[in-house]
């Protein structure tokens, strides 16, 4: 029963981790934070496997001692495991390049004050065009959450209920510091679609403002989206729209939420059958453009961009 458990899970842990190879590439941190999102879960394939071993272990005909095929799969199995693990720890050698935020663009979320952080706030509503504050900062019902829990946003970001009520203080500096973790693993994503981010700003803005907003897989997306997008001859605004809402590849959830029942989402959505994919792209769109809006609107107030 043993063998058949191991075999399995030797298989499948490789089987994960050349799939994963495919799409996390030189990014350890993909195999390592993000397992089941980027089709890397190796771990998850392993206990797969092992659990596939174990159900089709028939004690009728297992015979004990390990035969010439049981011991030439497990072979096959941990030289497999090993070549692919070299290959991620050689790819690791080379991340310290990687993890070099550009200068320019570690600046636009330096600090609470730095314009890529009031340009998220703009597009928050928690802080006018000129970063003054604005009633929402100090705490609001998230509009797109759904189900039971019901949580309150406090801080210039997408807070969601991580700090203890009335501790604006500590919302601010948890936003800054959640946002500042994202950084180095974005530049990366730029850097592999060979997108420098400081030719790049408004598109790094609008990656990282995903990251404030979204799920992890949609601002891991945005890059490759944005890269193609500019391939096949769009402007640079028009890539960076259409990356934005093709990030959420059709599950933004939170916001068809709020387009199903608040104006004036509802009724720039009118004609259109609800949760329709056209009508998710359209409702989608109209809060990505936005959001898109804003940044580039206080990048060019601080003249980070002409």
């Amino acid at each position: 029963m043993f063998i058949y458990i191991l075999k399995g899970g030797l298989i499948g842990a490789v089987v994960g981790m050349i799939v994963g190879s495919t799409t996390c590439g030189i990014d350890t941190a993909c195999y390592q934070k993000n397992i089941l999102q980027s089709s890397s879960g190796w771990q998850f394939s392993a206990l797969a496997g092992g659990i596939f071993g174990l159900i089709s272990y028939s004690p009728r005909h297992h015979k004990l001692g390990l035969s010439p095929a049981n011991v030439g799969l497990i072979s096959l199995g941990v030289l497999g495991y090993s070549i692919v693990n070299l290959g991620i720890n050689k790819a690791q050698d080379n991340l310290p390049y990687f993890d070099k935020t550009p200068t320019r663009a570690k600046d636009l979320f330096a600090e609470i004050k730095s314009p890529g952080n009031l340009g998220i706030a703009l597009a928050e509503g928690t802080k006018d065009e000129e970063g003054r504050e604005t009633a929402l900062i100090n705490g609001h019902t998230d509009p797109a959450t759904l189900g039971r829990r019901r949580v309150r946003n406090q801080g210039f970001c997408s807070d969601f209920g991580r700090t203890a009520p009335g501790d604006i203080n500590g919302a601010n500096q948890g936003c800054l510091k959640r946002i500042k973790s994202r950084l180095s693993r974005l530049t990366r994503l730029f850097l592999q679609q060979g997108l420098n981010p400081n030719d790049h700003l408004k598109a790094y803005w609008n990656a990282v403002d995903l990251w404030n907003q979204g799920s992890p897989f949609v601002s891991d997306n945005f890059p490759g989206l944005y890269a193609n997008n500019l391939k096949s001859g769009k402007s640079t605004d028009d890539a960076i729209r259409k990356a934005r809402v093709d990030s959420f590849e059709l599950k933004a959830n939170g916001l068809y939420h709020i387009c199903r029942n608040f104006e004036p989402f509802k009724s720039n959505l009118a004609g259109l059958a609800v949760n329709s994919k056209e009508w998710k792209e359209r409702c989608t769109d109209l809060d990505q453009n936005r959001r898109r809006i804003a940044g580039e609107t206080v990048l060019r107030k601080n003249r980070v961009i002409n």
